[in-house]
């Protein structure tokens, strides 16, 4: 087999150069003059072409920081189940493949006596080189980790183009200005105007595997095609490490490209006549049965089979209500042909989202089911046609190009020579990046970050569309200008559909949103709404009692502020309570006087002589507890988690007084006390007054009583202004 180097098509190559007048075509100073003309031209168009998807990708890459790191701009944060990879990757590094029970919450699947993940490892192997120097950033690492795979993504893309440009133009074009500025639009779009960036909205596991897949199977698809215009070892071998990579990611998406390698070894050996040329379908055959066999082999030591996942062992049967009856209602699994209808036309539906007066002012529409079918999770889930427009547009384009008639039947697979160059040799690679997409249509969880499973065709395809459109030879001007517009137009769309989805999934959606994100989205909806529209409760109802959750992110204020809720799509969530929903805010100040001291928040019962008291009790220099007394018959005394107090520092902290006698209390993100009390007391009240407790404390001390819902009060006066 030779091994030649995979070489550019010969339109990105040296441009033909003018000819010296007085030289003859085959004379020396003409040669000489011809390369070095074709090397400046070249080297120019390149450096151009680099420049152009390099901005491109940074503009694209700060807005998915922006987006991953919640808006601080700190990545290395953790999130519920960010740290699953982390975990794997420490068993990994201790000799096995089970992890802790304990450490896997809801995706723990047990078989025999220990607990596995069906998670494939590539991410978890691509934080060794820092998990093996520290252990200070386990469970931290996805931002950083996703904000990589996002560059290898637009890294490709800018790959495929400058591959795709060499089929479609002539020889001897030159990137010009404009094609430059248009070929970075098309990078930025591609990494912020397409589920890329909405997966940034939650560093999870879910969506950290699906951006490595995403580009992992970029990778694949180029140097499949680098194989397929002209056969080297060197491009198979990467080809070959690519896709397994991409099955290690996420199996469906890889397992869709081994088929296209082995239809690409069918073909080749028909259009083999000799012996010694089967080496070649030998050779892709192989790197097509061995990763599935690697693949095979550790989920049979996972699982104990083969291929399939074990839903019906899966720690989430039991813990998500809804999950465990759609696995036993589709017999085990949540794979199934019944899923097809609902999926495809949520997923490919034109008006997948929808519009609100509340900012950003796009959302989640409601998902449509067809028939009676289980699902086990329907979250924020959206259709790339109407989030990523521009994208599918020059898809549709592409995919027509890439599948009309084509004279020379060798086209189709191309030639060891790397003679046959032409469209027709990406309909191979078209066929594996669909049926890498196919699993999402057939399984019974609908989300938008499964988009993501579509976007190596939809990449691949649209730069076909871009690269034709871009040449755009015999059009008239004014409709290449039309065509530019309405892309640029869809493109910007795209950007700010995908980053409004963004938002309101972090803030509002999200399995993982916490309270803070919610007041955050909240408050930025608040200021900007006012800035725009001079209407701070733009898109805020006012309800006696709340009824049907609205659009997700919408906000419902109940009565005269006892409570401010917003909406995920499916339920209302409690944002800010009051004392007539149970719920207290108390400011702390500096250090609660000697230690022993206690400072008194709530108290029930008479106050000359409390018989419950939830206090802050000092503990030390700087360390302070919550601590709840009951000093009744049965006298109770119950303490929470030790917290850091500073000297002139202000706490905030929340106390929720649940149903069942639970009492929780947080300072910022960290809950601080978590009890259920013997009996919660019907009367309880905010200390005013001082009161002689236990260490002779005074709530005139440094603990206050804040107003119980300020962003309701804010928006309830802005409500009432109108």
């Amino acid at each position: 087999m030779d091994d030649t180097a995979v070489s550019l098509p010969a339109s990105v190559g040296d441009l033909q150069p003018r000819r010296n007048a007085n030289a003859g075509p085959d004379s020396p100073s003409a040669s000489q003059e011809a390369r070095t003309t074709g090397s400046l031209v070249d080297r120019s168009s390149r450096r151009r072409f680099i420049i152009a998807c390099a901005t491109g990708s940074i503009l694209a890459s700060v807005l998915f920081v922006w987006m991953a790191s919640g808006r601080t701009w700190n990545l290395v944060q953790g999130q519920i189940t960010s740290g699953y990879y982390d975990v794997q990757a420490r068993s990994l590094l201790a000799g096995h493949w089970y992890m802790p029970a304990s450490l896997l919450g809801p995706e723990a699947i047990k078989t025999g006596g220990h607990f596995y993940m069906y998670f494939g490892p590539v991410p978890s192997l691509l934080r060794l080189p820092v998990l093996i120097l520290t252990h200070q950033f386990d469970g931290r690492l996805s931002g950083v980790s996703m904000l990589v795979a996002e560059l290898v993504a637009l890294g490709f893309t800018s790959a495929l183009l400058w591959r795709v440009r060499g089929l479609v133009r002539k020889p001897g074009s030159a990137v010009g200005r404009m094609e430059a500025l248009f070929t970075g639009g098309l990078v930025f779009v591609v990494g912020a105007g397409s589920s890329l960036l909405y997966v940034a909205s939650w560093l999870s596991i879910y969506d950290e595997a699906e951006i490595w897949a995403c580009a992992l199977a970029l990778g694949t698809i180029y140097f499949m095609i680098a194989f397929i215009i002209r056969h080297t070892r060197r491009s198979l071998l990467l080809t070959a490490l690519f896709v397994s990579l991409t099955l290690f990611t996420r199996a469906p998406v890889g397992i869709g490209l081994i088929g296209a390698l082995m239809l690409l070894a069918a073909l080749e050996l028909v259009r083999r006549r000799h012996a010694v040329q089967w080496l070649w379908p030998g050779a892709i055959a192989a790197v097509s049965v061995l990763p599935l066999a690697a693949y095979a082999y550790l989920n049979e030591i996972k699982f104990h089979s083969l291929f399939s996942v074990p839903f019906e062992r899966q720690a989430a049967v039991h813990i998500t209500p809804t999950y465990g009856l759609a696995v036993r209602k589709n017999g085990g699994s949540l794979f199934g042909a019944g899923f097809l209808p609902t999926n495809v036309l949520n997923y490919l539906r034109p008006n997948g989202i929808r519009f609100t007066s509340l900012f950003p002012w796009i959302s989640f529409r409601s998902v449509s089911i067809l028939g009676k079918r289980y699902y086990g999770s329907v979250t924020g889930a959206t259709s790339i046609v109407a989030t990523a427009p521009a994208l599918v547009g020059l898809a549709l384009f592409g995919l027509f190009a890439i599948f009309r008639r084509t004279r020379r039947a060798s086209e189709d697979t191309g030639s060891a020579d790397g003679t046959s160059h032409g469209l027709a040799v990406l309909r191979i690679p078209v066929l594996g990046a669909a049926l890498s997409a196919v699993s999402i249509f057939v399984y019974g969880y609908l989300s938008s970050r499964y988009l993501t499973d579509l976007l190596p065709l939809v990449i691949l395809t649209g730069v076909v569309g871009f690269s034709l459109i871009v040449r755009g030879l015999g059009w008239p001007r004014w409709l290449r200008r039309s065509i530019v517009v309405g892309i640029v137009a869809l493109g910007l769309f795209g950007v700010w559909a995908q980053t409004s989805l963004g938002l309101v999934y972090q803030g509002a959606v999200s399995p993982g949103t916490s309270l803070a994100a919610r007041k955050a989205l909240i408050g930025l909806q608040e200021s900007i709404d006012g800035a725009v529209f001079g209407d701070r409760a733009a898109g805020v109802g006012r309800v006696r009692a709340l009824k049907a959750p609205g659009p997700a992110g919408g906000l419902a204020i109940v009565g005269n502020c006892s409570g401010l809720y917003q909406s995920t799509g499916k339920q209302w969530i409690a944002v800010e309570t009051s004392k007539a929903t149970d719920q207290f805010r108390f400011e702390l100040v500096g250090r609660p006087g000697a230690v022993g001291q206690m400072w008194p928040m709530l108290v029930g019962g008479d106050t000359s002589a409390p018989p419950v008291m939830l206090a802050i009790e000092r503990l030390s220099e700087n360390k302070a507890v919550i601590s709840y007394r009951d000093e009744g018959a049965n006298p109770v005394y119950l303490r929470g988690k030790e917290f850091v107090i500073r000297a002139g520092r202000t706490e905030l902290l929340n106390v929720y007084l649940g149903s069942h006698g639970s009492v929780f209390v947080t300072k910022g993100l960290a809950t601080v006390f978590d009890q259920s009390v013997p009996a919660r007391p019907a009367a309880m009240e905010s200390a005013r007054n001082s009161l002689g407790g236990p260490a002779g404390s005074s709530a005139s001390g440094p603990v206050r009583l804040l107003p119980p819902a300020p962003i309701c009060s804010s928006l309830l006066h802005a409500f009432r202004a109108n």
